[in-house]
C-alpha cells in the first residue's frame, strides 16, 4: 500500500480492510483528518481510492483510513479482495 498526501509519501502494510476503509500500519501516522490517495495493491490487482482520509491514529502503530472515492473497476476489486477472505 501507499499513501500520499501533500508532500508524503508512504509505503505500509494494510490491515483489516473493508468496504469503507482500512488500517495502515506504520510507527509515524499521519494526522486525523488528512486527505489521502491510496495506492493498495494485492494478488496483482491495484485499487486506488482517492479523496480518502485518516479517520483515527494509534501512536507508534497506525492509522485507519476512510476510502474516497473509488471507480466501479476499483469497487469490483475490492468486492473480490473480500470475498477472498471469507473463502
Amino acid at each position: 500500500m501507499t499513501a500520499t498526501t501533500t508532500g508524503k509519501y508512504l509505503v505500509a502494510i494494510t490491515t483489516e480492510i473493508s468496504r469503507l476503509g482500512c488500517f495502515v500500519k506504520t510507527t509515524i501516522p499521519f494526522p486525523t483528518g488528512e486527505a489521502v490517495t491510496l495506492r493498495i495493491t494485492y494478488d496483482g490487482s491495484v485499487l486506488e481510492a482517492t479523496s480518502s482520509s485518516v479517520i483515527y491514529t494509534l501512536p507508534s502503530s497506525g492509522m485507519g483510513i476512510a476510502f474516497g472515492a473509488i471507480s466501479p473497476r476499483e469497487e469490483a476489486v475490492l468486492e473480490h479482495w473480500l470475498a477472498q477472505r471469507t473463502t
